[in-house]
């Protein structure tokens, strides 16, 4: 395979990176979809596809269904159907003040929305069709453009805290180090990525060099790169990086160690431990006293999952449709706490999915979090298991962690980043570190 299509993927993931940091940037995103567009054709068009492992294919069946329940919420209904649904009052009252017959509707309260939300799915669906189908990539190339990303990010994020550096879109977090994107929590979600991302680099590069000379240079290549991040940890204020950010640590340091020596039991409880800990510093700082800037984004954040709560009790099975969630909001908001400023996410991903998408999303959901078990327990119980599918668990899962509490996965760069983890960890032709016979524990045999 050439050089050049090996380069696709890497490519188009630094340009995701660089270009989609929000849904603010309204030509740039389109742009990247237009690309994906473009990428997903040549997948549709090729004669000779990569050979898809059995979780690639799951993932691909998973990718079909959301695209499934997308479409059919934009089906037009018979009004027999459509004004009994759960969540549909407020529009057949509409239409009976207005003495107007009940139309065909789909699903979806809002259609338009619907569609340009669904035009976001294009880059993550693109990354895994060159991943997945067209092989289009080399691993160590992937995370080499993500970690460059992700260096260009901190670098602006330097800037701006210096105040010689520009912030990208127009609503912003103005005096943070958002970086590229708009919000400093996705740049510390991206963060997250990267930690993983470097050690499954610096670990690999370490094992296939047989020189002292040139592992000594990787250490010290992964070492600097090491301080950037750190530098970029300094500089983000994110509640993110200090509950996720110990367990992401720690998981990628096991990277280092050789597969055979890796106990999942006590990976798990390790992990769950620094997780707890990260929570209970967070009570802590809670009970001392946060700023009222952090004290205010707290309360926001419960008043918006107790709105969304009620709104999915409302609109039961069907949903709203995907992409309504800022109109169907704005009902069940307070109009003596409304201000200025608007609640575009429910800053749950998974509250903001199940209202929008009801039963079918929830159900697929589900799915998808049994899959990336499986996968994840799969990967971390095999000695010969790739650092870099190993990586791909643990920065996905720092996504998923922080999607509790926020919404990274509405931009194009942590999208795109999240499918490029996926596809590692279903892609079973990534290069594995080998374990030797001495690296693996000696098995205790009890005789009775």
């Amino acid at each position: 395979m050439s050089r050049v299509r090996q380069s696709i993927a890497p490519l188009y993931l630094l340009l995701c990176i660089v270009m989609g940091g929000s849904a603010q940037g309204i030509f740039s995103n389109l742009a990247l979809q237009l690309l994906g567009v473009a990428i997903l054709a040549w997948a549709f068009l090729t004669q000779t596809p990569v050979k898809a492992s059995r979780p690639a294919r799951q993932l691909g069946w998973l990718a079909a269904a959301a695209i499934a329940v997308v479409l059919l919420q934009l089906i037009p209904l018979p009004p027999v159907i459509w004004s009994h649904l759960p969540g549909r009052q407020l529009v057949v009252e509409g239409y009976r003040l207005l003495d107007q017959p009940l139309p065909w509707l789909p699903v979806s309260l809002a259609p338009a929305d619907t569609i340009a939300t669904a035009m976001a799915l294009l880059p993550p669906l693109a990354m895994l069709a060159l991943i997945l189908r067209l092989g289009a990539y080399r691993s160590s190339w992937l995370l080499i453009g993500l970690l460059c990303g992700t260096f260009i990010s901190v670098g602006l994020g330097v800037l701006q805290l210096q105040g010689a550096g520009p912030y990208l879109y127009p609503k912003a977090n103005i005096g943070t180090a958002s970086g590229l994107f708009a919000n400093a929590n996705h740049m510390a979600t991206l963060l997250l990525i990267g930690i993983p991302t470097l050690a499954a680099l610096g670990a690999r590069r370490w094992r296939e060099l047989p020189k002292t000379n040139d592992r000594l240079l990787t250490a010290t290549l992964t070492g600097g790169a090491a301080v950037v991040l750190l530098l970029g940890v300094a500089n983000n204020q994110s509640f993110a990086l200090l509950v996720i950010g110990g367990p992401v640590v720690a998981a990628a340091a096991l990277l280092l160690i050789p597969p055979g020596r890796v106990r999942l039991g006590r990976l798990a409880a390790m992990l769950g431990l620094l997780l707890l800990a990260g929570t209970a510093a967070l009570a802590v700082m809670v009970a001392a006293g946060l700023s009222t800037s952090n004290q205010t984004s707290m309360a926001i954040r419960g008043d918006i999952w107790s709105h969304t709560t009620e709104a999915i009790g409302d609109h039961g099975l069907a949903g709203s449709g995907i992409g309504t969630f800022p109109a169907v909001y704005r009902t069940y908001e307070d109009p003596a706490t409304i201000e200025r400023t608007y609640i575009n996410h429910a800053h749950n991903d998974y509250l903001e999915v199940a209202l929008e998408g009801g039963a079918p999303a929830i159900v697929l959901m589900l799915l998808f979090l049994a899959w990336w078990g499986s996968r994840a327990s799969a990967i971390w119980r095999s000695p010969n298991a790739a650092e870099l599918a190993r990586a791909a668990c643990i920065a996905s899962a720092a996504i998923l962690l922080h999607s509790l509490v926020d919404y990274p996965l509405r931009t194009a760069a942590i999208a795109t980043s999240m499918a490029m983890a996926l596809a590692l960890m279903a892609d079973p032709a990534g290069k594995r570190h080998k374990v030797k016979l001495a690296e693996l524990r000696p098995t205790r045999h009890l005789t009775l």
